[in-house]
């Protein structure tokens, strides 16, 4: 459900704010654009949307 939320640049509510693989097509749209967070590494970036 969070994947579904950033994609469309939204952020997800409260209880879909989780740091995890999530949907692999997903993961690798967070490794290769830079407009994503990276919500599938536990040591990545997710100032854009948590901080």
């Amino acid at each position: 459900m969070r994947d579904r939320f950033v994609t469309m640049g939204v952020v997800p509510p409260e209880p879909y704010r989780v740091v995890g693989m999530g949907r692999f097509q997903d993961a690798r749209r967070y490794d290769h654009y830079e407009m994503y967070p990276q919500l599938h590494l536990a040591d990545g970036d997710h100032s854009p949307l948590f901080g």
